[in-house]
């Protein structure tokens, strides 16, 4: 209602009659028709139906159902969709964005509701908030929903490369392509992953998109860490030197010190080479 009154200034019949008119000319030159009706999820349903069911008496050839203003969430949003899909012939797409938080979410519902197409933007890039992610899409939909028609190995590439065309950084902890979704710190995690190989602590193996596990330092740490870098390096310690160790990086981090890799790597190589 808010867009109808403070942008389209038209009324209802005045819309459908611009619905009719424009598909119906759109498709007399031949053109493939998506109709969109903007602010979906914030319409009442029975006008939704309405007039999507105008543009596809005039032969369009796909809908969208976008959240324009990200407030759908998940359990009413496949409600939508399932209605929608009840009373609408051709295929139909959806369009979420994050304000919320909950693009990916209701992208998901959509699918399970029977919407044909999910639409993404690398790095969940977006008006406002952004919108559905398409690395957490391809994800899920390769580890839930058994779909491994995706080059996974190639996603991270492509989030790096639209990070630096973009000038839009990649958070640290962003889910699948950040710097930090397959780091570990807690050393009962460590310890865990190590002996386990994959299948804790983490959703999938890392090598799915061509990354693997990496670890952090601070005052979680344990023994696992240190051992982990220290074999990355091809360097065995004994216990009291990985104690040792662990002990500096817990000094520091207790100091509020960022300790890094290159940090524990020097404190590592300082070690073995007193212990030659």
């Amino acid at each position: 209602d808010a867009l109808i009154k403070y942008k389209i200034k038209k009324e209802i019949d005045e819309i459908k009659s611009d619905i009719y008119n424009v598909v119906t000319y759109a498709k007399q030159k031949g053109m493939y028709v998506r109709f969109s009706c903007e602010g979906a999820t914030e319409t009442p349903i029975e006008r939704l139906i309405e007039f999507y069911n105008i543009a596809c008496e005039c032969g369009a050839d796909y809908i969208s159902v976008p959240d324009t203003s990200g407030v759908a969430i998940p359990s009413v949003f496949k409600k939508t969709i399932y209605t929608l899909k009840e009373n609408i012939s051709i295929p139909m797409s959806v369009h979420c964005h994050n304000d919320l938080g909950l693009a990916t979410a209701n992208s998901l519902a959509a699918i399970d509701a029977g919407a044909d197409e999910i639409q993404t933007t690398v790095n969940g890039m977006g008006e406002r908030a952004g919108n559905a992610s398409l690395e957490e899409i391809l994800a899920i939909l390769y580890i839930y929903y058994d779909v491994k028609n995706f080059n996974l190995k190639e996603m991270c590439k492509l989030s790096e490369l639209v990070e630096k065309m973009s000038g839009v950084g990649i958070p640290d902890h962003k889910p699948i392509v950040g710097k930090n979704a397959f780091c570990h710190e807690s050393g009962l995690h460590v310890n865990a992953l190590l002996a386990a190989k994959t299948g804790v602590y983490e959703p999938f193996p890392p090598e799915i998109l061509g990354k693997t596990h990496s670890v952090a330092f601070g005052k979680h740490s344990g023994k696992g860490n240190i051992e982990y870098l220290a074999n990355k390096m091809n360097i065995s310690l004994c216990q009291e030197a990985v104690s040792e160790i662990l002990s500096e990086v817990k000094k520091l981090s207790n100091k509020k010190v960022k300790v890094t890799s290159a940090n524990v790597e020097e404190l590592i190589k300082s070690k073995f080479f007193t212990l030659l």
